[in-house]
């Protein structure tokens, strides 16, 4: 739930924090202590307006920006073992949660904003996703997947 920064609960705060942060934190932690000599690699998913920020995401910003740090860190603790990390940064995505929102007269001035004037669809993004997964040149980094929004 994105709301204005001072209207936040605490309720929601740490539930954004839980889903955003804690999780996948937990999750990297137990595959790691289990995995790490099998040279594991781990593909965080972000968000394009995570990034640039947000009247009314600041939590939701903070907390997607968490997982690149997160994700640059981590490669360097482990990425001497063969772990891999990275984030993709979710832009507009065909099916996303954000689509179901957004008002049908806003739709074209939203898609005209992208290189293709489409959203990105679950078939780019896996194969965004097959691409990085074996590049170890691109551990810690970070990658949009958005068709240029923004």
């Amino acid at each position: 739930d994105d709301k204005i920064f001072i209207k936040l609960s605490e309720k929601n705060l740490n539930k954004i924090i839980e889903v955003n942060q804690k999780i996948p934190f937990i999750i990297t932690q137990k595959i790691l202590k289990k995995y790490t000599f099998n040279k594991p690699s781990f593909i965080y998913l972000s968000s394009s307006r995570g990034f640039i920020g947000a009247k009314g995401a600041a939590i939701y910003s903070a907390t997607k920006n968490a997982l690149e740090g997160f994700a640059r860190s981590m490669a360097m603790e482990y990425g001497s073992l063969g772990a891999n990390f990275r984030v993709v940064r979710l832009g507009l995505f065909k099916g996303g949660l954000k689509e179901n929102f957004i008002k049908k007269k806003d739709t074209k001035k939203i898609l005209d904003q992208t290189s293709n004037n489409k959203y990105t669809n679950v078939k780019e993004l896996i194969n965004l996703i097959n691409f990085i997964s074996d590049d170890t040149a691109s551990n810690g980094s970070s990658i949009k997947c958005d068709n240029g929004y923004f």
